[in-house]
């Protein structure tokens, strides 16, 4: 699975002997051993909690890929993807929605969460990780049991934890007898990824991007990404505060920040959320301190999701870790040059 080259991973001749290799989700480049050491794996998508009692979470900081999107009662949740880099641990993991299931199916990834929506309608998240033979680790039954742990330290249901050692190791054991969980022989299909700075000239600056997801600015649920030009990249706010790791203690900071518009319905009286990913939508986004307004496009469930510029181009991503936030028409949207141009982030106590 993956190879080598300079905007995916195939090889292509350079002007350098051999061929050159980079992540498959960050297009991060890496030295021939580190890409033997981590060709045969495949990417962890793992379900985490974004309440307020969920913070600080631990271990979005070393993901390669995060998805935000609505399950229900207004809040949103995360699936952190990881392949070239380890996180030691994520917490606390919750339980899977039929978003995050379509979104994890387009990466062949090993699926991590604690329990699933068991419904009888569209929201069906646990049928469908049977039905659509997801790479499925529970936490809750043997088949994944042994990769997580409960965090004293925190309180339930927020306490749940894994890292992506104990989950792989999980995954191996299960391939000795399972097909599913082994490496398919395909190559990975990735993103374009470019240079720093380049590619950008024309579109115009954003040095801040604020999602309001319920267009109502309550702290919960305002995000905030402001551009650090000295790391090129974009530092994420919430709760009216900066968003710290719980283990690296840092900031988070994303390389690419996309906002996909997809239409959503609540199915059912318990809230759950389905969104319309198959087809194609608005996008935004932002690198560079640049706002690129494209579209996305999406052939199937387990076609991988594309972004491309308003002139029909395909982005090609800055290399390094990407956030998407997958937004419907609740949610409300700015961007401005300058982050002391948008409105100031409403306050929260934080726990």
């Amino acid at each position: 699975m993956g190879g080598a080259g300079t905007s995916t991973s195939t090889a292509t001749a350079t002007s350098t002997p051999g061929p050159q290799y980079f992540g498959i989700l960050d297009g991060v480049p890496m030295s021939a051993a580190e890409w033997e050491a981590s060709r045969a794996r495949l990417p962890v998508a793992v379900m985490i909690d974004n309440s307020i009692d969920a913070f600080p979470q631990a271990g979005l900081e070393q993901a390669d890929l995060v998805y935000e999107a609505f399950v229900e009662g207004g809040a949103t949740r995360f699936m952190a993807v990881y392949w070239r880099r380890e996180a030691p641990k994520i917490e606390p993991v919750r339980s899977a929605r039929t978003p995050f299931v379509i979104l994890a199916s387009e990466l062949d990834a090993l699926y991590a969460h604690g329990g699933s929506a068991e419904t009888y309608n569209e929201a069906n998240a646990g049928g469908q990780l049977f039905d659509w033979k997801i790479r499925d680790l529970e936490a809750f039954a043997d088949r994944g049991s042994t990769a997580y742990f409960r965090d004293p330290d925190r309180r339930a249901p927020h306490d749940l934890a894994t890292s992506t050692q104990k989950l792989r190791e999980a995954a191996a054991k299960l391939a000795l007898a399972d097909p599913l969980y082994r490496i398919p022989e395909k190559p990975y299909d990735t993103w374009r990824f470019k240079q720093d700075r380049t590619e950008v000239e024309g579109f115009p600056l954003a040095g801040a991007v604020e999602v309001d997801w319920n267009a109502q600015r309550f702290a919960v649920g305002t995000v905030q990404w402001w551009y650090d030009r000295a790391t090129n990249s974009y530092l994420r706010f919430q709760f009216g505060a900066a968003h710290i790791d719980a283990s690296s203690k840092k900031q988070l900071a994303f390389t690419n920040v996309v906002v996909m518009h997809a239409p959503y319905r609540v199915v059912d009286d318990a809230g759950h959320v389905v969104y319309d990913l198959i087809g194609s939508g608005p996008a935004k986004i932002f690198l560079d301190g640049r706002e690129i307004d494209g579209t996305w496009k999406k052939t199937g469930r387990t076609a991988r999701t594309r972004f491309f510029t308003s002139a029909g181009d395909e982005v090609a991503f800055n290399r390094g870790s990407t956030w998407v936030e997958v937004v419907g028409p609740q949610t409300k949207v700015q961007s401005a040059a300058t982050p002391e141009q948008l409105p100031k982030l409403p306050a929260a106590a934080r726990p």
